[in-house]
């Protein structure tokens, strides 16, 4: 091979290592992720949080949302806690990842104090032995969406 095609093809290859690693780090800051972090936490028995990193890109809006499920069956679960995205935080969308906590209720929990519905608190792992599952969905305007589901455990406070 020709001194000439040696340069052309190192070239060539430099050119393609370069456009492939610019493409991913682009697609990197752009593609929104979602991570849960820690334990759940039992608050007042109606009351759960725990948290989730999050990353959206520079500029963009978009919503957290999540839901919590303990016992039963991921159709008819004995216990679900859920936070829609109309009570999402505020989003810091720069491209840096962030943390930020997400509480929920228990669905059908009268908060007047007339009783709960069809769904258990959530129990201790420690008594119950029993983790919840969790899934949080990061939904950005554009329609980009992440979901993350992790099963953790339950402290009570």
């Amino acid at each position: 091979m020709s001194r000439r095609r040696l340069v052309l093809a190192a070239l060539s290859a430099a050119v393609l290592v370069t456009c492939g690693s610019v493409a991913s780090a682009t697609a990197a800051t752009t593609d929104p992720r979602v991570h849960v972090l820690a334990e759940a936490v039992v608050q007042d028995n109606e009351f759960a949080v725990f948290s989730v990193e999050y990353r959206c890109p520079p500029g963009a809006t978009g919503t957290l949302a999540a839901e919590l499920r303990q016992g039963g069956t991921p159709d008819d679960p004995a216990s679900l806690y859920v936070r829609g995205p109309e009570r999402s935080p505020v989003l810091t969308c720069d491209g840096s990842t962030r943390t930020a906590p997400l509480g929920m209720l228990l669905v059908d929990y009268d908060e007047a104090g007339a009783g709960v519905g069809d769904y258990a608190f959530v129990c201790d792992t420690a008594i119950c032995d029993l983790k919840a599952e969790v899934t949080a969905t990061l939904t950005l305007a554009s329609g980009a969406v992440d979901v993350d589901v992790r099963r953790l455990k339950v402290v009570s406070r």
